[in-house]
Order: C-alpha cells, then structure tokens, then sequence
C-alpha cells in the first residue's frame, strides 16, 4: 500500500530536520537561490548546479573550495550540506581546529578509534578553515587517520581561507610517515619529494636526517617489493640513488645515531640482495648545504 503523500512529506521532513540538527552547520538555512545567477558574482553555476545533485557524493569524490576571506566560502559549502541532506545523506560540518580538538579530548579519553570510526560512518564530512590551523607532526598524523579512514568508503569535504593549499613540510612528513608504516610506500613518496627538496633550505622546517632516511627507506621497499633478482642489473641508477640519499641522511647533517644506524644496516641489505655495489662519489656539503 502506497503512503499519502502528505505522510510521506512529514517522514522525509522529520528525517531531514533530525540530520540537519546533527549536521552542526553554521548557516543551517543556507540555500542555492537566484543569486548564484548573477553575472556580478562570475560564478560557474553550471558546476554549482552539478554539485547540489550530489553524484559526487555518491561516486565517492571529494571537494576542495578555494577562495579570499569573506567570499562566501562557508555559505556555499553549508548550501551544499543542505542540498545532501535533503537527500537524506549524513553530514558533519566543523571548523578544523575544533576537530583537532576533539580527535585530541577522543584519545585522552581512551574514545578515539571510535571517534575516527563515528566520521568515517558519515556520507559528508565538511571541514572547515582547512588551510588556518596551525599543523605539527600529531595533527597531520590524526588528519590523515581521519581522511585515511573515509578513503574509498565516503566523502572528505575541504574548505580553506586561502587561493591554495600547500602542505607545510611538517605535513608532508607526518603524513609519509603514516602512509610508510601502512606499506603504502608509492603513496609516501609523493610526499617525501617534496620533504626531500624542503631540506635544501638553509633552515628546513624538518628532520632532515630523517626526511632522506624515510625517503630512501621507502624506496628501498618499493624496489624489492617489485623488481624480481634478474632485474636488478637494470635498475643500477635507481639503487646508486637509494644510496646517494642514505648517504645524505647520514653524512649531510649531524644526524642521530639511530639514523646512521638504520642507514648503513639497510645499505648492507640493499647489496645482499641486489648484488649492486654502492658506487656512490659526491661531495656532500658542496652540493646539498
């Protein structure tokens, strides 16, 4: 037996406005009206419209938006959280130092797998100034275990003060560190090149001893994850270049001993396995301080 559609209204409405009560935005009446239309605002409301539809979503992509102080940023994103949750979706908005502030009082609580576990549940998660909040190592590492957790599943939804969005090295550490004792070394890499190239600073804001370390150590595992015996011949450059990094970790900066040690022992891997003789020759302080 079909419902009369009144019924039908006052459940879907009833639904929405306990999502919208739990969704937590800062402008829960926030609408996509006319105003997007005008010519004034030059916006690209063919994609605002694509967006309100909410596939996105659903295909599992997710949404950066750019933009000056005061254009309107986080009237739009609470627009679109409208939109999802009209369609009965599940969403959270919050402010990114609020979320670093509750993952922190999640883990002296003992809460904190469950409440990484309570987002990663979430159609939409909107995080708001994304590119404000001041990043050390811990937060980059509960930032990635909070996007980490929603990879492939749901949506991260990011909204940032600025025109761009640079990690800051400190990041890019943090979140290769994650990512390499995960195995996911391809994906730690893209990071530790630009840890890498952060070191030529003259002050770099990281380790970085431990940036070329991490870095050489990952491509170390990649190499003998995928390269089989006979190939390792082939793969000369690649291993001269594993060892050229070793050797800045090592000899470049006054490295700790932990860094040397892990160093040489994986270098003595290296050529156990391979076969291949570190050939390296450079002169260290003249080309990387």
């Amino acid at each position: 037996m079909i419902g009369h559609p009144r019924h039908i209204d006052r459940v879907h409405n009833k639904k929405f406005m306990r999502l919208l009560k739990h969704a937590h935005l800062r402008y829960p009446d926030a609408v996509l009206d006319n105003t997007i239309y005008d010519p004034a605002r030059k916006l690209d409301t063919a994609t605002i419209e694509r967006l309100a539809a909410c596939h996105w979503i659903d295909e599992g992509k997710n949404l950066l938006i750019t933009g000056m102080t005061s254009s309107g940023k986080t009237y739009l994103s609470n627009a679109l959280c409208v939109s999802a949750l009209r369609q009965l979706k599940t969403v959270r908005y919050i402010r990114a130092n609020i979320l670093m502030l509750e993952l922190e009082q999640a883990r002296l609580k003992s809460e904190y797998l469950e409440y990484v576990t309570s987002l990663a549940k979430l159609d939409l998660l909107a995080i708001d100034d994304f590119g404000l909040m001041e990043l050390d190592l811990d937060k980059c590492r509960d930032l990635f275990e909070v996007i980490d957790g929603r990879d492939g599943k749901k949506d991260a939804f990011l909204l940032e003060g600025f025109n761009s969005v640079p990690l800051a090295p400190q990041c890019s550490l943090g979140l290769a560190d994650s990512l390499f004792e995960q195995g996911k070394y391809d994906e730690a890499l893209k990071y530790l090149e630009k840890c890498v190239i952060a070191t030529k600073k003259v002050q770099p804001d990281i380790n970085p001893s431990y940036a070329h370390l991490l870095y050489s150590l990952a491509k170390t595992q990649r190499l003998l994850e995928k390269a089989s015996v006979g190939e390792f011949n082939e793969k000369q450059d690649e291993i001269q270049d594993i060892f050229k990094n070793f050797h800045i970790a090592i000899d470049a900066y006054d490295a700790a001993e932990n860094i040397k040690t892990v160093a040489k022992q994986t270098m003595k891997v290296i050529k156990i396995q391979t076969g291949v003789d570190d050939n390296t020759d450079f002169n260290t302080e003249a080309e990387y301080i």
